[in-house]
Parts: C-alpha cells; structure tokens; sequence
C-alpha cells in the first residue's frame, strides 16, 4: 500500500505508518463495522468470497461478503464456515 500512495498521491508513507491509522480507525469504526455486519447477515441475498493471505507472516484468509449497498472485509485465520459477516 505504501507504493500505492507514492504513485497515486505523491506521498511516501512507511508500512509501521499505515498499521497505526488503520488501528486508530479500527476503534473508531467499530461500531458502523459491527452494523454492516449485521445488515449483511439479516440479508436474504450475500454474495461471499475469500482469498488466501499473509498476515504477519502467518497464512490467512481474507473474506468478503457483500449486498448491492454494502461491502464487508474480514481477515481470519480460518477457512471453516464460522468465519461469517
């Protein structure tokens, strides 16, 4: 992501940088998080897809579950069915 920013913005920015804004977001999106969340899941139509991942070195999954109005991103370390919205 860092090359991405260069490239489109002009702005170097470190890895170390970007983890901690996205972990200050994190606490301050919880809530709307946790809320896509549950729409998607109260939905009669999702649409779902995964991909393998490293995070921190370690083999992960990122998931996606999607509505037509709404978009939900999950990192587990996990494959198994109770990974969910």
């Amino acid at each position: 992501m860092p090359d991405l920013l260069i490239k489109e913005y002009g702005r170097k920015i470190s890895q170390g940088a970007l983890s901690n804004i996205f972990d200050e977001l994190k606490e301050e999106f919880e809530d709307e998080y946790k809320e896509i969340g549950e729409k998607i899941r109260k939905s009669e139509v999702v649409g779902a897809d995964e991909t393998g991942a490293r995070i921190g070195g370690k083999k992960a999954w990122m998931w996606v579950f999607r509505t037509d109005l709404l978009s939900f991103f999950k990192a587990a370390y996990t494959r198994s069915h109770t990974c969910s919205a």
